[in-house]
């Protein structure tokens, strides 16, 4: 017997995706989806008190939640829902026997609060819930379609889907045993052979300023919703959908090069120069404007990173705010690097007038 009935499947046509409207129960929900929550690397902050106990007791008295929003990025379960010769009834069992595959893209705290209120004597758990189901092969085009259905309410904020959807990219790519000894969050630093990690929380601010476009993602002095308006205006603009570069190419690079990094090369560590945020999200808008310096070499690569501190070392850092420079500066020249690499007067001019 399934326990999820499909009501109906259409197609996002701007980001290439089957989309499905789901019946479930509250029985499922806290059987199934709630673990799903536990395979994220990531909290969100709780809920007010009051709200939370509100919350509680309303569903507690029979309100319904609105729908959940459950997302795939498993390409062999997007194909098989693709297959337009296929029926609800087995679109169903194809869910539930891999709905451990999947994870909560909007509706944590309802099931945080859900699986607390059904521990209540005498609770009901055969009322139903609905959710929404996203299919896709994207994290781009997920996080595209997430900003402009949100955008201009209060579900989520911006940022907020950013790392629910970044924390999912790192967690697929540390399953993959050639890449897990590379991410770290603030337990483990270093690898079991002495090297260091590249910290997770900077390569969550990287592929944010990756999707942006943009070096000013963390400006304290904008108040949060404003910030989270501009960063969903950024990323709609910037016309992420479209990139073919997933983040996951921009990360099986740096670890192609940080393998390849020589002991002979002493001046500057690789990894400890990416674990620089300013570093690393510059890098990562200079490739975002510029797809083509991931066909640099590694001999390359050192190449730039010396013209980048070479740039900032003729930098007076009491004119200036050398954080904000720095990330400048790394974008100029990723995005610019043949120039940089190829022609000295071209350097030379740029150094001037930083």
């Amino acid at each position: 017997m399934n326990y999820i009935h499909v009501l109906d499947k259409t197609k996002d046509s701007v980001i290439d995706s089957d989309y499905l409207t789901i019946k479930i129960d509250y029985k499922y929900a806290i059987e199934k989806l709630f673990p799903l929550i536990n395979r994220l690397d990531f909290q969100r902050n709780s809920l007010n008190k009051k709200y939370y106990k509100r919350l509680k007791q309303d569903i507690i008295d029979g309100c319904v939640l609105p729908p959940l929003t459950i997302a795939f990025d498993d390409e062999i379960l997007k194909g098989l829902i693709g297959n337009e010769d296929i029926g609800f009834e087995e679109i169903s069992k194809l869910l539930d026997t891999n709905i451990d595959k999947g994870f909560i893209l909007d509706g944590i705290q309802r099931l945080s609060v859900l699986k607390e209120a059904s521990e209540e004597d005498g609770f009901e758990l055969n009322t139903s819930l609905y959710a929404n189901v996203i299919l896709s092969n994207s994290i781009n085009k997920l996080l595209y379609r997430m900003i402009i259905l949100n955008n201009g309410q209060r579900p989520m904020s911006a940022r907020h889907q950013i790392e629910i959807l970044m924390n999912r990219t790192i967690d697929h790519i540390a399953t993959d045993k050639k890449y897990q000894q590379f991410i770290y969050s603030e337990k483990h630093s270093v690898r079991g052979d002495g090297k260091s990690k590249l910290k997770k929380e900077i390569l969550v601010k990287s592929y944010l300023a990756y999707s942006t476009k943009s070096i000013s993602i963390d400006n304290q002095k904008i108040i949060e919703s404003k910030l989270n308006e501009i960063i969903s205006d950024k990323i709609v603009s910037s016309e992420v959908k479209n990139s073919e570069i997933e983040f996951n190419i921009i990360f099986n690079f740096l670890i192609e090069k940080i393998e390849n990094d020589k002991s002979s090369y002493n001046k500057f560590d690789l990894i400890e120069w990416l674990n620089n945020e300013n570093n690393s999200i510059g890098l990562f808008v200079g490739v975002a404007n510029n797809n083509d310096f991931l066909n640099i070499d590694y001999d390359e690569l050192i190449q730039i990173i010396e013209i980048i501190e070479e740039f900032i070392e003729n930098i007076n850092p009491s004119k200036v705010r050398v954080s904000s420079v720095r990330r400048t500066v790394v974008s100029d020249v990723v995005k610019n690097y043949k120039k940089f690499l190829e022609d000295e007067d071209y350097r030379n001019d740029y150094i001037l007038g930083i």
